[in-house]
């Protein structure tokens, strides 16, 4: 009877209602404590996902960005620069200028506007105007 005495009184704390309100307490603030830490985990493994995402978007860029440089270092692209925005050419080459479109149709219009000039002549206009601004 002994050993059913000393287990009786090891677990008699148990049988008492603050021990278990104690007991449920210190559960609670415990699981409490676990549900902060899991929810700090779930931010943190959210913000490390979204940060990958920008990083392979930023490193996209980069590669962009030096592919842009390379070509803009390149002396196919000071070339067509200088070709284009300063006029120059290679030698052997011949410069062409290509007329304003709407200084075309303006002028077609105010020929076209003589209803007297037979077809033929205004083709010839057309084609060897002298007020025409395409010769060289």
């Amino acid at each position: 009877m002994s050993a059913a005495f000393s287990t009786e009184t090891r677990f008699s704390w148990l049988k008492s209602k603050t021990s278990i309100v104690a007991s449920l307490i210190i559960l609670v603030v415990v699981c409490g404590g676990l549900y902060q830490i899991w929810q700090q985990n779930v931010g943190v493994n959210s913000e490390i996902r979204t940060l990958r995402d920008e990083l392979a978007l930023l490193e996209t860029n980069n590669v962009e960005l030096s592919e842009l440089i390379d070509y803009l270092n390149s002396t196919a692209y000071i070339e067509a620069k200088a070709r284009r925005d300063l006029g120059l050419k290679k030698e052997g080459e011949g410069a062409v200028i290509i007329p304003d479109v709407t200084e075309m149709v303006i002028r077609s219009n105010q020929q076209d506007s003589d209803p007297n000039r037979s077809n033929i002549k205004k083709w010839w206009d057309y084609f060897f105007s002298t007020n025409d601004n395409t010769s060289s």
